[in-house]
């Protein structure tokens, strides 16, 4: 890995397109593709969705993006000191972290044969990787002696680059999947108190996993969600998906939950032995739905206003409809998860055709994740219920 990858990868993730960020570089498309991929394969996973318009990030890919814009910070702000020395030449500080690594080494060394020896390289090696990270940084970092003494410019460089190898560090640490020690708070908005309670095991399940963060849920509809994403006043929210909006332009959407439509009612119904209900089987049946799901009420008003009569919808909440189909007035319409439900309850889940999706997105702003965001969006995504 380089310092140069950090810098092209963290600004194809600002400018989301290889033209831009090939011309910003001052490089070639091929070359830069050629980076990131190099970086995919050192890493292990894909930092890039492919088959995308835009370049678009994977969770990975938002996660490594943290540590990217560090290295960029880092770097930059050290090219900041060297150049008030009046003697500093500007080099462009393409460094390999391997040579960075062993002039820390050497730096805490008395000879550079030590330091060699330590990093099982021979003097020679060493010594020809120093010169390359000094052609690199544009000054010589060791004084002409047989001591490992540096130079001013090498003093200058080395807590900077002791900050990048602990960066190198950290990010190797966060990806081996076992790092689960993180502390801090994450804030989700959740939309609505219906999805909130859908999504309660998730919820619940990342609180047991991670009881170092502090998750905090703030409830508000769909358009509040987006807006406070967009402003930045927030970082992450769990929507429903409506189909009838369009996905805003500058957020990252993860669907984590998938759940189907399905008709509830009691075992001796008479469409209970049906494999599935059409909207024409429910012509002449009272539906119950939750007061909050009027994007999918809209869906079915419009499926039977298409044949030819109109729905006969009424809104109560889960226990008012639990009870009105146990005294037979109706059937209840409420989104099921994908692997099913009903089975060995006093109800019967009958599946909805054609299907009707309610899905549960986690939308993230377009930018790198804190350690608690990061391992909220990792655990929504490893314990999706749905592959999209």
């Amino acid at each position: 890995m380089t310092t140069e990858q950090m810098r092209e990868f963290a600004l194809l993730a600002e400018k989301r397109n290889y033209i831009a960020a090939a011309k910003a570089l001052g490089t070639t498309q091929a070359s830069l593709s050629r980076h990131i991929m190099a970086m995919e394969d050192e890493l292990g996973f894909g930092l890039l969705e492919r088959n995308t318009r835009n370049v678009e990030l994977t969770p990975l890919g938002l996660r490594f993006l943290y540590y990217a814009q560090e290295s960029v910070r880092i770097l930059n702000e050290c090219r900041a000191d060297l150049m008030n020395d009046a003697a500093f030449n500007y080099a462009p500080m393409r460094m390999k972290y391997e040579y960075i690594r062993e002039f820390v080494a050497a730096a805490g060394s008395e000879e550079l044969q030590k330091a060699a020896a330590d990093l099982n390289i021979s003097p020679s090696v060493l010594t020809k990787h120093m010169s390359s990270l000094a052609s690199e940084i544009g000054a010589s970092l060791f004084l002409r002696t047989r001591k490992t003494e540096l130079s001013r410019f090498g003093k200058t460089f080395l807590p900077y680059a002791k900050e990048l190898i602990n960066i190198q560090d950290r990010y190797t640490e966060d990806f081996s999947g076992g790092n689960r020690t993180v502390a801090g708070e994450v804030t989700v908005l959740v939309s609505p108190l219906y999805y909130k309670a859908k999504s309660r095991e998730l919820l619940d399940g990342f609180r047991e996993a991670y009881p170092g963060i502090t998750l905090n849920l703030t409830l508000c509809d769909n358009a509040d969600i987006s807006s406070q994403l967009l402003s930045g006043s927030c970082s992450m929210g769990l929507i429903r998906r409506d189909f009838r909006s369009k996905r805003a332009e500058g957020l990252i959407y993860y669907t984590v939950y998938c759940y189907k439509l399905a008709a509830i009612m009691m075992h001796d119904h008479p469409l209970a032995e049906a494999d599935s209900v059409d909207f024409e089987m429910l012509r002449y049946v009272k539906l119950f739905m939750l007061p909050d799901n009027l994007h999918t009420s809209d869906i079915i008003t419009k499926k039977c206003h298409d044949l030819g009569y109109e729905a006969d919808l009424e809104f109560y909440d889960e226990y008012t409809s639990y009870e009105k189909i146990k005294n037979g007035e109706g059937i209840f319409l409420y989104p099921v998860s994908v692997s099913g439900a009903g089975a060995g309850t006093e109800f019967k889940f009958v599946p909805i055709e054609p299907e009707i999706d309610c899905c549960v997105d986690l939308v993230l702003r377009r930018e790198a994740l804190d350690g608690p965001a990061w391992e909220f969006l990792r655990y929504a995504v490893e314990n999706s219920n749905c592959n999209t």
